[in-house]
C-alpha cells in the first residue's frame, strides 16, 4: 500500500523539470480504439490537454486533461518516460449520439532525437452516460506525436 501511495503522490505532484515546455503543440496519429489524428498542448511541464478525431465504428471525437508524473516510474538510460493519468470525454456519432467519460492511465516516452517526438500508450475505461449498451467500454491505443515549439 505504501508503494501505491508513493507512486500516486509522484504522479499527482511531479517534478517541475521534464522534457516538455509550456506552449509545445504536438500533432500525430493514434492507432487503437479510436484510430485517427491527435493533438496535444502542454500547459506546463506536468499538465496537458489533448484532443483527437478518429474512427471507431463511426466518427469519434475525444478530449482529455492529463497529469504527467516524470518521477513516477524508473527512467530509461536514454530519453524521458512519464506515467500519466487523463480524464476527459468521448463523443461518438451514430443514429443516436453516444457520450462517455474517459479515464485513461498511460505512458509517454520522449527519445533523445534532434526533434521533439513523443510515443505514447494508453488504455482505460469509458463510462457511457447515454442510453447505449454496453455501459462501459475500453478506449486505448498506441500513438506518436511530433512537437512544434511556440513562436515567441
Amino acid at each position: 500500500m505504501k508503494g501505491f501511495a508513493l507512486a500516486l503522490s509522484l504522479l499527482l505532484f511531479p517534478a517541475a523539470a521534464s522534457a516538455q515546455k509550456p506552449g509545445y503543440l504536438g500533432l500525430g496519429a493514434l492507432l487503437g480504439d479510436p484510430t485517427g489524428a491527435t493533438v496535444k498542448y502542454w500547459i506546463d511541464p506536468a499538465q496537458s490537454i489533448d484532443a483527437g478525431i478518429g474512427v471507431s465504428h463511426t466518427l469519434t471525437l475525444l478530449a482529455d486533461y492529463s497529469w504527467h508524473g516524470w518521477r513516477a516510474i524508473p527512467q530509461p538510460s536514454r530519453g524521458n518516460l512519464a506515467a500519466y493519468f487523463s480524464v476527459g470525454g468521448r463523443l461518438e456519432t451514430r443514429d443516436d449520439t453516444d457520450f462517455g467519460l474517459r479515464v485513461l492511465p498511460g505512458l509517454s516516452y520522449w527519445p533523445h532525437f534532434k526533434r521533439p517526438v513523443e510515443f505514447f500508450l494508453e488504455i482505460g475505461p469509458v463510462f457511457r452516460v447515454t442510453d447505449v449498451k454496453p455501459r462501459v467500454r475500453a478506449d486505448g491505443g498506441f500513438g506518436l506525436r511530433y512537437y512544434f515549439e511556440r513562436a515567441d
